[in-house]
C-alpha cells in the first residue's frame, strides 16, 4: 500500500477589502452552503467550515453562560459585531450589556468575547484580537483547544491594544469580570466531549 500526502489541514481565511456597508450587500447575496465572512479594518475574511470539536465547544459553553448570566447581561453567538465602519468580525460568544438587541452592540458595550480555536489560533490571537482591543471590547478570551490552555485578554497598554494575555492551563476555572459568579474550566468540557 502506498503512502498518501494529505494536505495540511490548517485553515487560513481568505481576505478582501470592503465595508460594513459593503460586507452587508455581499452576505445578502450568498447562499446558506456560504463560508461566514468577518471584516476586520475594511479587509474581509472568509471563514473556514467550523469542525465537530469547535462546535461542541462553543455549544457548551454557550449553555454555560445562559444558565448563569443576569438578567441584564446579553449573550449572541455567532455575531456580527459591528466595531466601526471597517470591522465587524464574528465571535463565537459575546456579552453585552445595556443592549436589549446583543446584535446591535457597540465595542464599549461588550463586556466579553469569547472564540474557540483549533485551526484558527494565529488569526484569533493576531488581526482578531487586536480588532477586539481597538474596538472597546473589555475582556478577550481564546479557548485554545489545541494546547488546550485559555488566552485571557483584560489589560492594554496606553495604546488601547492587549497586553500580554495570561495562559490558563484547561484546569484552571475562569470567570469573566464582568459576570464573576459565572465559572467555565477548560478541561469540564474538553470531557464531556470526549476529547
Amino acid at each position: 500500500m502506498a503512502l498518501i500526502d494529505l494536505p495540511d489541514e490548517t485553515h487560513v481565511p481568505r481576505r478582501y477589502r470592503l465595508t460594513v456597508g459593503a460586507l452587508a450587500a455581499v452576505e445578502a447575496g450568498r447562499g446558506p452552503e456560504a463560508l461566514p465572512l468577518e471584516l476586520l479594518d475594511g479587509e474581509l475574511f472568509e471563514m473556514p467550515p467550523e469542525g465537530e470539536l469547535h462546535a461542541g465547544t462553543k455549544s457548551l459553553v454557550m449553555r454555560a453562560l445562559a444558565r448563569n448570566l443576569p438578567p441584564e447581561i446579553g449573550l449572541a453567538v455567532e455575531g456580527p459585531l459591528k466595531l466601526s465602519a471597517f470591522t465587524a468580525p464574528r465571535p463565537d460568544l459575546f456579552l453585552t450589556a445595556g443592549v436589549a438587541n446583543p446584535a446591535s452592540a457597540r465595542g464599549d458595550q461588550v463586556l466579553l468575547v469569547i472564540e474557540v480555536a483549533d485551526s484558527s489560533l494565529a488569526y484569533d490571537l493576531g488581526p482578531k484580537a487586536e480588532a477586539y482591543a481597538l474596538g472597546g471590547v473589555a475582556e478577550y478570551w481564546v479557548v485554545d483547544l489545541v494546547n488546550r490552555v485559555t488566552h485571557v485578554h483584560t489589560a492594554r497598554d496606553g495604546s488601547g491594544r492587549w497586553l500580554t494575555p495570561l495562559r490558563l492551563p484547561a484546569g484552571a476555572p475562569l470567570s469573566p469580570q464582568a459576570v464573576p459568579g459565572w465559572r467555565f474550566v477548560l478541561a469540564e468540557v474538553l470531557e464531556a466531549l470526549g476529547v
